[in-house]
């Protein structure tokens, strides 16, 4: 199952869910357009326990993640690319 769709998932703020939250959580997931698997798929790395829908993102979890965060389209990253990538930043720098 190759790693090559990533969405950015963004912390939404409570008072105005179309925006970041201030100093929003953002961070950069594994999509499978085809479900996100059971089990640990080779090429996540092996440093965390693997949760399906709550590490990864599909189209059966999306509407759970998009009720607490915004979630930009899925895109097509090159092989060799990080699996997960998060950080904070102020809402400002949207």
């Amino acid at each position: 199952m190759p790693l090559t769709d990533r969405v950015l998932v963004v912390l939404r703020d409570a008072d105005d869910p179309r925006s970041p939250a201030e100093n929003a959580s953002t961070q950069m997931a594994v999509y499978f357009p085809d479900g996100c698997p059971d089990t640990r798929p080779p090429g996540l790395p092996p440093t965390e326990d693997y949760h399906p829908h709550a590490d990864t993102v599909c189209p059966t979890c999306l509407a759970d993640w998009t009720v607490g965060h915004l979630v930009s389209n899925p895109a097509m990253v090159p092989d060799g690319t990080l699996t997960a990538v998060r950080f904070t930043w102020p809402a400002e720098d949207f």
